[in-house]
């Protein structure tokens, strides 16, 4: 008796829906990251809780991997300047020395203007914020995936040119060893 009595109980309460008043209360977006105005525009005209809880995520999530990534390539663009600027000590030496130079100074030249388009892209790309753009709540997700991707694509075009700036800074290096007879 006390098996049945106890599974319809269980069955009860599992199956009867459960009615809870909304106390106004809505959880904030993360403390560090402010909604910029173009996102709380955005969230104004949602009107489920949840969607917009799970927008403003998104929104910071995709913010804060923009943020990273380009701390990070400044960090690097910071380096590979160091190292422009340590060859061309090398190349300056080399010259006083009475080494031909002129096709170390030049793969120098592209390297370094390989670095400045760069470090203009990372700069551009850290002060864009990315918003998902919708029409009404049922295009959130097309909104949010689409967002994502402009993300995605930005900073694989930055990628592109540290890259390319990376390959230039490594000629310059192999150019500016040729001239000193390293190997």
């Amino acid at each position: 008796m006390k098996k049945v009595l106890l599974a319809v109980s269980l069955l009860l309460i599992t199956s009867l829906p459960v009615y809870a008043q909304d106390a106004g209360l809505r959880p904030s977006p993360s403390p560090r990251v402010k909604p910029s105005a173009a996102l709380q525009v955005r969230t104004a005209q949602i009107t489920d809780q949840t969607k917009e809880v799970v927008m403003e995520r998104i929104n910071a999530q995709m913010n804060k991997v923009n943020e990273k990534m380009t701390a990070m390539w400044q960090r690097l663009i910071d380096r590979m300047q160091i190292l422009v600027e340590k060859l061309q000590t090398r190349i300056n030496e080399l010259a006083t020395a009475g080494k031909d130079v002129a096709a170390a100074q030049t793969a120098l030249n592209e390297a370094s203007d390989a670095l400045t388009a760069a470090e203009d892209a990372v700069v551009a790309q850290a002060d864009k914020e990315y918003v998902i753009e919708f029409t009404d709540e049922n295009g959130l997700r097309v909104g949010a995936t689409t967002a994502k991707t402009t993300l995605r694509t930005d900073l694989k075009a930055v990628q592109d040119l540290i890259k390319e700036a990376r390959i230039q800074l490594h000629e310059a290096l192999l150019a500016v060893k040729e001239v000193a007879g390293e190997e």
